[in-house]
């Protein structure tokens, strides 16, 4: 973790070898850094997705041709990753990397195998994929870069000084959120006025979402940018995760802001296989943000949260082809409503957070009661 003591000198190591290797090592490199970066963590994690990398590559790359182990693959990972969710709700970063791991690993599993048994993927080299999988900043938190992404950009890595210093760039950016806007601002600043809040109080119950929100945007966002900095020191450009999502103007466009690497996953491979199915936007899209609510915990908080979001979702489709959505939208009233949906949507995210900021369904009925003015 960049806390760590150690994240930086292994930081410069990592750097000082990818640039002084030939760069036909690099992928070895990548492989042998993602290893050590998994084993100083958990020996277990190392193993398990160890397996899982040799079990997907051998697949993709030596039998790209065989439907039929493709699809007990995908079934094998789906299962997988089903099962360990149930059995092991709980994301702790910190704690377990196995569990944070695992779910990206999975995504990015079922991207590859979907993509060969389609088609859609030349048949790539073992080291490339193991690369891939093992290319350590991305390990804890994403993106979920898509294969043929990487392979372009070994294709074509050089020495770039720019591209070098926007990643230093982005590092600066990401310690910035995380130390200033997130443990300053928002734990010692927005916290320290929350304590002196009567805790029964409308406020005091709003703004600790809010904080919860900010959190998790400033924190997951900064530990994203660390990720693509680090990348484009070493010459690999890496899908963006963030763009400034609490100014979107609508719930749809938030999901376009908010984890993109994720979004895009499921609008990719869940979101128009649900469409194919119901020839529905709504249905689909209700169906997809539960999968995504499944994703992060297995648990009815998150499935509310996620069921919130893909009803959200589906009524934005329904309005935005309304005529008053039309008429808001031209003319002088536009910047004004452009404002208007602006709060609109950054308060239906806020509350959003009421399921997954406190521990149970009753707990976050009760905080809904209290924000309703009912209790």
């Amino acid at each position: 973790m960049p806390e760590s003591l150690l994240y930086v000198p292994a930081l410069m190591l990592f750097l000082l070898i990818s640039w002084t290797l030939p760069s036909k090592f690099f992928c070895q490199m990548i492989i042998a850094s993602g290893a050590a970066y998994l084993a100083y963590y958990s020996v277990q994690s190392l193993v398990f997705l160890g397996v899982m990398s040799g079990f997907c590559a051998v697949i993709v790359c030596r039998f790209p041709h065989s439907k039929s182990l493709h699809k007990a693959a995908i079934g094998i990972t789906l299962l997988g990753f089903i099962t360990y969710r149930i059995y092991n709700p709980s994301i702790k970063i910190e704690q377990n990397l196995a569990v944070l791991g695992f779910s990206f690993y999975a995504l990015k599993i079922m991207h590859v195998l979907l993509d060969s048994l389609h088609s859609k993927l030349d048949t790539p080299k073992v080291k490339d994929v193991f690369a891939w999988l093992w290319f350590w900043p991305t390990l804890l938190i994403g993106p979920i870069n898509r294969f043929q992404e990487f392979q372009r950009e070994l294709s074509r890595r050089r020495w770039d000084p720019d591209l070098f210093s926007r990643g230093v760039q982005r590092i600066l950016f990401g310690y910035a959120k995380i130390a200033i806007l997130g443990n300053w601002l928002a734990e010692l600043v927005l916290g320290g006025y929350i304590q002196r809040l009567d805790s029964a109080s409308w406020l005091f119950h709003y703004l600790s979402t809010l904080k919860y929100g900010m959190l998790l945007y400033v924190k997951f966002a900064g530990y994203s940018d660390l990720a693509i900095g680090i990348a484009l020191l070493v010459g690999i450009r890496i899908s963006e995760n963030f763009n400034f999502p609490f100014l979107a103007c609508s719930i749809r466009d938030f999901w376009k802001r908010w984890h993109i690497s994720l979004s895009s996953w499921c609008n990719d491979y869940v979101y128009r296989s649900a469409f194919a199915s119901f020839r529905s936007g709504a249905v689909a899209s209700i169906l997809t943000m539960l999968v995504i609510g499944f994703w992060h915990e297995a648990s009815f908080r998150y499935l509310f949260w996620g069921a919130w979001h893909g009803c959200g979702i589906a009524l934005c489709l329904r309005w935005q082809k309304s005529s008053l959505s039309a008429h808001l939208n031209s003319g002088y009233r536009k910047k004004i409503w452009a404002a208007f949906s602006l709060v609109l949507t950054l308060n239906f995210v806020v509350l959003s957070f009421v399921f997954t900021s406190t521990e149970s369904m009753s707990l976050a009925m009760e905080r809904f009661l209290v924000l309703g003015g009912i209790r």
